[in-house]
């Protein structure tokens, strides 16, 4: 796709983990196919050993996160001081890697687009427009409700007690979370939000944020949940908020039967922008530890440990089975 000289510039960080190595050529090729903003370049952020099982072509620059700091070894060694207990170092760990994006790679552009390593953009998108605004994901909505656009704002959530925590004066505008494994960053307004956190805690902010999140939850805090809402309140000029319609497939990292690759190739609605297919290492532990979906529907869902597809349509959240057809006529049925 030629891109468009009169948007702004961005640059991409993709962290990584091992699970998600063998999406990353087909995360990058549709980043580079339907991004409709000037790439500067796409750095990905992983440990050193996973370097070489990615293809040469794919690899425009890698960051060891072993030189990144804080260290994975140092968040790990706070929470202990803390008294946390889960084992989810590596979650916080690559939250920070998002926020300190712009001192880790120093790029000569203003705005990071953050993207997960495990999704993939399938039709045009900007996401700085012509106006230098932030085009940001409204995502999914803090309380899961089915089949309605009606969301209220929630009185009590996980994300939105840390993040009120790390930064003062945070301010909850909307009932959407902005969690949609991808977010636009831009340099001045990460850099008013370092400068608040750190005058108020008097500590650097990856201390901070560490000491914000919530001791009890496996996913204890929400960057993007941070971010957003934060970016809207405080600059409300330079932010444009928007629905992005997607496919988000979760299942166990142990499901080998599928893969962001075969969900790309499958059929799907016109309409849809962004197609997922999240392996989690802990798929019951993250499911419990969801503030997001409704009581009842967790519980249905731990019993079974079966995929979870959600569909987002413009605020619409429909939760159902789905089906993969390919273009050879095989197909591939994610509910058994």
């Amino acid at each position: 796709m030629k891109k468009n000289n009169n948007l702004p510039e961005i640059e991409v960080v993709i962290p990584v983990a091992e699970k998600d190595i063998r999406n990353i050529p087909f995360c990058i090729y549709n980043l580079n196919k339907y991004c409709k903003n000037p790439i500067r370049k796409i750095i990905i952020v992983g440990a050193s050993k996973l370097k070489d099982k990615l293809l040469d072509n794919y690899l425009l620059q890698w960051i060891d996160e072993e030189t990144i700091t804080p260290k994975l070894e140092i968040i790990e060694s706070e929470l202990g001081m803390l008294g946390y207990a889960h084992k989810s170092a590596r979650w916080y760990f690559q939250q920070l890697i998002k926020f300190y994006a712009f001192r880790i790679i120093n790029p000569s552009t203003d705005y990071i687009l953050i993207h997960d390593a495990d999704v993939a953009f399938v039709k045009e998108t900007v996401f700085v427009d012509n106006e230098y605004r932030s085009l940001l994901a409204y995502g999914y909505p803090f309380h899961w409700k089915l089949n309605t656009r009606e969301y209220n704002m929630p009185e009590k959530h996980m994300a939105i007690s840390t993040a009120r925590r790390l930064v003062p004066e945070w301010t909850l505008v909307d009932a959407y979370s902005g969690m949609q494994h991808h977010m636009l960053l831009e340099r001045n307004i990460l850099n008013e939000l370092f400068r608040r956190v750190e005058q108020h805690h008097l500590k650097e902010f990856w201390r901070a944020f560490i000491h914000s999140i919530d001791m009890n939850r496996w996913h204890g805090i929400s960057e993007y949940v941070i971010y957003r809402h934060f970016a809207i309140a405080e600059f409300p000029q330079k932010i444009f908020s928007r629905h992005v319609n997607g496919i988000d497939i979760m299942t166990s990292v142990t499901n080998t039967q599928c893969s962001l690759e075969q969900v790309i190739a499958g059929h799907y609605p016109e309409d849809i922008t962004i197609l997922a297919c999240h392996q989690l290492t802990d798929y019951k532990r993250s499911l419990a530890a969801s503030d997001y979906i409704p009581e009842s529907l967790r519980e249905n869902l731990m019993k079974h440990l079966t995929p979870l597809a959600l569909y987002l349509d413009a605020g619409l959240l429909r939760i159902q089975p789905v089906q993969i057809t390919f273009k050879t006529g095989e197909t591939l049925q994610l509910f058994p």
